[in-house]
């Protein structure tokens, strides 16, 4: 091993492929954001572009295939396998996609064993965690399951377990007693990537199920007094770095894009053992780019279409309202939730289109946010002002004064208290990045120093008690729940 591998780990970071072989690819993919019939291609692409850069590690933050499919699971753990074969260290967790009742626990860890548990320092088999020491590095790997195994491929809700939270505890101090420095990956983001996304996108966040999980701010507390800065995730299919301020400093969680969806974007990192300095650079996939964001617009339908029940909710309510009974004449509201969204989509469809490319591809802020924004408030002011003839209505005869205030307060209140709450906190994402505060270069290119390690024989934090022991055998073993772990996860 040369000096400079020695020095300089070099990491690539892909995250959801969603892999369906081709030639099961059969059905209409067309409202899907995800490019499902060209998967195995766009996957195909990256294992090309792994074997080309020659990392040392290849991480994989979850959701492998498309639901769970065997001949996926096969293919991508066959591929994986030949970069392990190649040299490269290959370490994944599962995601909502992967587990099913048709593809179960016993059959991951057959499958990616290898890629985390074969060579973990310490395991959990049971809840598919682990902690690797990757050789050519001072780091230690905290691979953690977030997943929830459901029989409905549509479940995406996870998070972190208090039993996990004391389980990566413990391995993060043995991480630290073994002069390493820990790092994280789980499947669902651990920080809030735009404001209001525990309301609006919950199952796209970890632990925002308050009774399944510890808060999430407690879950970053612990985390970050057991040392650990970094988490690298996937599922959101959005490309970001955001950290969240903890008692014990901040914490960072580096978000992959999807390589199934705009932008097919992968990190490529490296990190200096000597400094313990984390930095990364991103590049993409641009083939199918144009159809990727096709794709983004039919997702963006989707939004308008949820937006379009909401605001027809109000405008029934009008209708019925004795109070406007005598401007409805004069007004020209839709008359069903199909008749506002086709306002909707003529109006806002572009302009909501535009602001989820910027979040998928990230540095959002950087694409003149104003004119984002804007754009968007003023396409659905538009065709409010359509609905209820606020340019029209001020002219009539006797009543146009009043006409036009009765008006002009039903659109306010329909357009910020059903509309723009839920529009704004993504739009607020790009604001949030442009005022100067974010504390790395963007979320495609960032350099992190990792905290300094902390050698402790007891590790007492929030999570708990956890005590490190060894057995007589030499393997090491941890406390957890008054059981023992040993390295193998099993109960002794």
């Amino acid at each position: 091993m040369s000096l400079l591998t020695i020095l300089l780990t070099s990491i690539f970071v892909f995250s959801d492929p969603h892999l369906l072989l081709q030639s099961e690819a059969t059905g209409d993919y067309s409202q899907d954001q995800r490019l499902i019939e060209h998967s195995q291609e766009l996957f195909d692409s990256i294992i090309a572009v792994i074997n080309a850069e020659n990392p040392n590690i290849v991480l994989l933050p979850g959701d492998l295939t498309n639901n769970g499919e065997p001949t996926a699971h096969a293919y991508v753990s066959a591929k994986l396998l030949a970069l392990k074969n190649a040299g490269k260290q290959v370490y994944v967790v599962p995601g909502n996609h992967d587990i099913h009742s048709y593809f179960n626990h016993d059959q991951w860890l057959s499958s990616y064993g290898a890629f985390g548990f074969q060579n973990a320092v310490l395991a959990d088999s049971a809840a598919l965690n682990y902690m690797v020491f990757p050789t050519g590095t001072n780091l230690a790997l905290i691979g953690v399951n977030t997943t929830e195994e459901n029989d409905s491929t549509t479940h995406s809700q996870g998070g972190i377990t208090r039993e996990d939270l004391s389980w990566i505890a413990s391995a993060a101090q043995l991480a630290q007693d073994s002069n390493r420095h820990p790092i994280l990956m789980v499947h669902h983001p651990l920080v809030t990537h735009y404001t209001g996304q525990a309301t609006y996108a919950p199952t796209y966040l970890a632990n925002t199920d308050s009774t399944l999980y510890p808060a999430l701010d407690s879950v970053q507390n612990v985390l970050r007094e057991a040392g650990i800065m970094v988490c690298f995730s996937g599922h959101h299919h959005i490309h970001s770095i955001k950290y969240a301020t903890t008692d014990n400093g901040d914490f960072y969680d580096i978000t992959t894009g999807s390589t199934s969806s705009f932008a097919s974007q992968y990190r490529l990192l490296n990190y200096d053992n000597a400094t313990a300095t984390l930095s990364g650079t991103t590049d993409s996939i641009a083939k199918y780019w144009a159809l990727e964001q096709q794709r983004n617009q039919a997702m963006a339908e989707g939004m308008l279409q949820r937006y379009a029940a909401i605001a027809y909710a109000v405008i029934d309510s009008i209708k019925s309202d004795a109070t406007y009974s005598q401007f409805l004449s004069y007004f020209n509201l839709p008359n069903s939730v199909e008749e506002t969204y086709a306002g909707l989509k003529k109006y806002a469809l572009v302009p909501c289109s535009n602001v989820l490319n910027d979040l998928c591809r990230g540095n959002e802020h950087t694409y003149v946010p104003e004119q984002r924004i804007n754009a968007v408030h003023d396409s659905i002011t538009s065709y409010a002002t359509l609905i209820f003839n606020l340019d029209g209505i001020g002219a009539i005869p006797y009543i146009g004064t009043k006409a036009r205030e009765a008006a002009k307060a039903l659109m306010d209140k329909l357009l910020k208290e059903k509309i723009f709450t839920r529009i704004d906190p993504i739009l607020e994402s790009i604001e949030y990045n442009k005022v100067g505060t974010y504390p790395v270069v963007d979320d495609r290119t960032f350099s992190i120093i990792l905290p300094a390690i902390h050698k402790t024989a007891v590790a007492e934090n929030k999570a708990g008690k956890m005590t490190t022991k060894s057995l007589q055998n030499g393997h090491l073993v941890i406390q957890r729940g008054g059981k023992l772990y040993s390295v193998t996860g099993a109960a002794l």
